[in-house]
């Protein structure tokens, strides 16, 4: 899916412009119109209430989900979902029916054709002198070293696929639309403040160092693109490359977790390794660059670890930052999750 409808695109007079700002803009498909009619009598208020939300969770995970962030579900390839009016559904038929009619910059999709023979494809998530970082469908990354590359060729098109919708059945579109309109089965006018079931918030943990700058919690209740638990994060401010924070995690019961986390993503935060008692939780470099709104990073898996019943010690470091980011490093985190395997 996209960062901005064909709708919007009507405001933008000048072709250079369009494409410098939003990258490729392509004619509507032939049959867009009739298409979306279709979908609109489908989908009535009165139908989409009536729409099964785990069912539609499920399937966001299963089609959407593989690229995109909703919430606290998904993946991080495409443009996350959190406020991109996707739950209104002039947008979603917009962007589903007519996946390449605008297509984001940095969603493009990149070939590259290696002096060994070999090709590779993706979006290109991050780039520096040496080499381009590559995502694909699922998560999966890649580095290309830039010394290898024979030819890079950048496509007017986007990994996202036409004809999603075709391929279910009219409950299953209902149920994915509810979904997406209430996401985690929370509406956004629930009273109350949210919390995730069975997670540590980010905000109680225990600061055993932190060797520049300083942590607070932080409100977030401001920030509309995202919902964090308990309406706080931890917020860590000040810091510079290379300086470390190091928290105390406690863990009731040996066993073998499944980490998983939420982090908080905007314009001056920074790229972070983290280690759970030394050793790397997930990827090397989480980065937490987001040009525009400030919104979580979605829930991000630190993989497996074996851990005794006690306090551990979660170590988060600042890495270099994204060249694109204001350069305060700043590091947010809204809850951890132990999952019990």
């Amino acid at each position: 899916m996209k960062t901005s409808g064909t709708s919007a695109l009507s405001a933008v007079k000048n072709a250079d412009v369009a494409r410098a700002v939003v990258g490729v803009v392509n004619a509507a498909k032939a049959d867009f119109a009739k298409s979306k009619a279709r979908y609109e009598a489908m989908l009535k208020p009165e139908a989409v209430r009536k729409g099964d939300l785990a069912a539609g969770r499920q399937l966001f995970m299963s089609t959407c989900g593989i690229c995109h962030t909703f919430g606290y579900s998904g993946n991080q390839v495409g443009p996350g979902l959190a406020g991109s009016n996707i739950g209104k559904l002039d947008y979603f038929l917009e962007n589903v029916l007519n996946p390449n009619g605008v297509i984001g910059k940095d969603y493009q999709l990149n070939v590259f054709k290696l002096k060994g023979g070999a090709t590779m494809s993706g979006i290109v998530q991050f780039e520096d002198a040496q080499s381009f970082r590559l995502v694909m469908p699922g998560g999966a990354k890649f580095t290309v070293a830039k010394a290898e590359v024979a030819q890079r060729e950048i496509l007017p098109m986007s990994l996202m696929p036409e004809g999603l919708l075709d391929a279910l059945t009219k409950e299953q579109v209902i149920n994915l639309v509810a979904y997406l309109q209430y996401p985690d089965g929370f509406p956004a006018t629930a009273p109350g403040v949210w919390r995730l079931e069975g997670a540590t918030e980010g905000e109680t943990l225990k600061v055993l160092a932190v060797t520049g700058g300083k942590t607070s919690g932080q409100k977030m209740t401001a920030f509309k693109a995202s919902r964090w638990s308990g309406n706080d994060h931890l917020w860590w401010t000040g810091g510079k490359v290379g300086d470390t924070l190091t928290l105390a995690l406690p863990v009731a019961a040996k066993g073998t977790y499944e980490v998983k986390f939420v982090g908080t993503k905007a314009h001056d935060y920074g790229t972070f390794e983290l280690r759970l008692d030394g050793r790397l939780l997930g990827e090397e470099g989480y980065d937490f660059y987001h040009p525009a709104e400030v919104v979580t990073t979605g829930e991000l898996n630190g993989g497996r670890h074996e851990l005794d019943a006690g306090e551990h010690r979660l170590e988060v470091r600042i890495l270099a930052p994204n060249p694109a980011a204001t350069p305060r490093n700043m590091f947010g985190l809204d809850y951890l999750k132990l999952e019990r395997k």
